[in-house]
């Protein structure tokens, strides 16, 4: 009986050193699922191109029912750890509980929160065995939401690291493909002299400019 706890117990340890998104909500959700044997369970991040799921048991996620967790997210106080949905919760709608517990088959949920901002949340439905979380689960279950918060603000701030390191980089190649176009020498004319500069208030403009012979010289 306490194989699920030391396995859960490794997972917050490992969280520790988890830097990558993509992993860290795959091999959380999968070790929560096998760990628990749930029929159903999903782990939402919200990210700055908007929240994505991973799917440890059930159907996957539709964009719809992301969108759904996402809002009622928001909804939720900051200041419970977990919420079991066989309890009244505070911000839950009716159409929200329509779609946890009838849609997605969920009995808890942990959010994942940094300070009192909530990054994500675990959602995890019935056990297989078909008995229910126990007050020792929830415990648990909360301590690694805590850790798991950490592990997702860490992850999420690196991955605009990298988000904002590759648009560096796109607009500075877009700038030097800009710079080929626009001519910098210009042929000696009879009766004027041609110079032209691009200054871009950013690495790109949308201007461009040319100097084109017309047929009356």
């Amino acid at each position: 009986p306490t194989d699920y706890r030391n396995v859960l117990r490794a997972l917050g340890r490992e969280l520790q050193t988890t830097i990558d998104l993509e992993d860290l909500l795959t091999r959380s959700v999968r070790t929560l699922t096998e760990a628990l044997l749930l029929r159903s369970s999903y782990m939402v991040a919200i990210t700055a191109e908007g929240p994505i799921a991973r799917t440890g048991a059930g159907e996957s996620m539709s964009p719809e029912s992301l969108d759904g967790v996402a809002a009622l997210m928001t909804r939720l106080s900051t200041q419970e750890p977990s919420y079991r949905l066989s309890d009244p919760v505070d911000g839950l709608k009716r159409v929200d509980r329509e779609l946890l517990v009838r849609k997605l088959g969920i009995e808890l949920m942990v959010p994942l929160r940094w300070r009192d901002e909530t990054l994500g949340m675990v959602l995890l439905g019935e056990k297989i065995t078909g008995t229910e979380f126990t007050s020792e689960d929830v415990t648990l279950l909360n301590n690694l939401g805590s850790q798991m918060g950490v592990s997702l603000q860490n992850a999420l701030l690196l991955r605009d690291r990298v988000r904002v390191a590759r648009i560096e980089e796109e607009l500075s190649l877009a700038h030097q493909i800009q710079q080929t176009f626009l001519q910098s020498d210009f042929p000696e004319l009879p009766r004027c002299q041609v110079h032209a500069v691009n200054l871009p208030s950013r690495q790109v403009g949308g201007d461009y400019y040319d100097v084109v012979p017309a047929p009356d010289g």
